[in-house]
């Protein structure tokens, strides 16, 4: 991306961030986003196809670089699940007036889909690394798509969870959303939380 792209990016992606946190999605406009980032509506499609789209765009690339610094925190070898529960948190709290600007229920289908891809994604990795904490026997034909089933399962009630947490009165205990996220889960994955 040129230096002059690459402004644009920026900017659009700061206005939308912006706009989001004072307006629901879906009342949000590709026009308004352009304006607030001072950049022309092709150049705003150059770089996302709507409101819902740049903002997945931003949260996902948010997402993926609490999961670098997880893994980059995190000794070789090691299980990190709880301080990547504790990352997706504070993200959530970081995003909270978005997030719930965005609720009643659950939250729209290109927010959710960006915790739930991120969520899967990792899960999926964590799983072919540690494949000692899935339920046995594996059975090995299927392994990647019994892998891939547990990561959904796994990631979209980690979803619902936070969605419920967001909806309540008060954020103010990440570690107890930690503690309710990692407990609420199956039994097979709170024994790989614990390695």
């Amino acid at each position: 991306m040129d230096p002059r792209q690459a402004r644009s990016r920026e900017a659009l992606e700061g206005a939308i961030v912006a706009l989001a946190r004072e307006n629901r999605l879906e009342a949000i406009t590709a026009s308004e986003v352009a304006a607030a980032a001072g950049v022309s509506r092709p150049t705003f499609y150059a770089h996302a196809k709507s409101p819902a789209d740049l903002l997945g765009q931003v949260m996902g690339r948010t997402l993926r670089e609490l999961v670098e610094g997880v893994r980059a925190r995190t000794p070789e070898g090691q299980i990190a699940i709880i301080e990547a529960e504790r990352s997706l948190v504070a993200h959530v709290r970081e995003y909270a007036d978005i997030y719930r600007r965005n609720l009643p229920g659950r939250l729209p289908g290109g927010l959710r889909d960006v915790l739930i891809d991120h969520l899967e994604s990792n899960l999926r990795d964590f799983l072919e690394r540690h494949p000692e904490v899935m339920p046995a026997p594996i059975r090995e034909a299927l392994r990647e798509q019994e892998t891939a089933m547990y990561a959904a399962i796994c990631a979209s009630g980690v979803v619902a969870g936070l969605e419920t947490w967001l909806a309540g009165p008060d954020l103010a205990d990440d570690e107890w959303a930690v503690r309710v996220i990692i407990e609420g889960t199956a039994s097979w994955w709170r024994i790989g939380a614990a390695v």
